[in-house]
């Protein structure tokens, strides 16, 4: 299984705990983990399948809402998967590389498949392939939300006067050319995806990352861990790479410019769609 993700970033205690805090800054915006309309048509006993889980934290948020629905997680590691005692008993995490076929007994198994912030780990041809595998785990009438998050359509702002960007806006150059590569093509296509696999009731709701002000600041530091160890690993941008004394100064000047109460915005798309009734 190639796992593209692990190819820019560590699947270790400090990854899942800044995609952990990466989950709740976005929700804070979106202000939701299943979109209402989803949720309150929801039977108790639904079986919900998280895409791309990660730490699990989707399925663990929701659990207390839903504690007699069957809860599963797939992913294609588990090294970022806590320890089953620290999972509610509705949880079940495993291993799948949702890119190839789904095994017959998932598929037309669940009321709602979730998938979020997936675009680092596909490139663009992926997409129509991997939507129509997650489309065939729905039951008929069961709902996809997919969510992710616009990092090729970014701003730099300050939310003062005096805030300066200036390491920000250099910091995002650098890893553009990566962003582009996975981005570019490949979730803005999923409308047209969506549409050609026929699923219907299909609704695109966006936020901005800066709808919560206390978020700005904390959603912009965590974005910069993953700029930082993409440049120390020599994979950020198309130059040459920075030497470690650049980096550490480099990295001085964006703690500044996010003192300064300079921030990094971009929106949050959340997709959903549902899977047809049978005739």
């Amino acid at each position: 299984m190639s796992d593209l993700y692990e190819q820019r970033m560590p699947r270790c205690e400090a990854e899942a705990e800044r995609l952990d805090e990466q989950y709740s800054l976005h929700g804070a915006n979106l202000g939701y983990d299943l979109h209402p309309s989803v949720e309150q048509e929801l039977p108790a006993d639904a079986r919900i399948a998280d895409i791309a889980t990660g730490t699990g934290i989707f399925l663990r948020r929701i659990a207390p809402s839903f504690p007699d629905a069957v809860l599963h997680g797939y992913d294609i590691s588990a090294t970022l998967y806590p320890p089953k005692s620290a999972l509610a008993p509705n949880i079940d995490l495993q291993v799948l590389d949702a890119k190839q076929p789904i095994p017959l007994h998932l598929q037309g198994q669940y009321d709602v498949v979730h998938v979020r912030n997936i675009s680092m780990g596909l490139m663009p041809d992926e997409w129509p392939a991997l939507v129509a595998n997650l489309v065939t785990l729905l039951k008929p009438g069961g709902v996809l939300q997919w969510v992710e998050c616009d990092a090729l359509h970014v701003q730099h702002l300050g939310s003062s006067q005096g805030s300066t960007t200036a390491a920000l806006e250099t910091m995002y150059g650098m890893n553009r050319a990566l962003v582009k590569s996975r981005f570019e093509g490949g979730w803005t296509t999923l409308p047209g995806i969506l549409e050609r696999l026929r699923l219907v009731d299909v609704k695109h709701h966006t936020v901005g990352t800066d709808r919560v002000a206390w978020t700005r600041s904390k959603l912009t530091a965590n974005s910069m861990i993953f700029a930082f160890l993409s440049a120390r690993a020599g994979k950020a941008g198309d130059g040459p790479a920075l030497s470690g004394k650049e980096i550490d100064r480099l990295e001085e000047q964006v703690r500044m410019d996010i003192e300064s109460g300079g921030y990094l915005r971009y929106d949050i798309h959340c997709f959903l769609a549902a899977k047809p009734h049978l005739n």
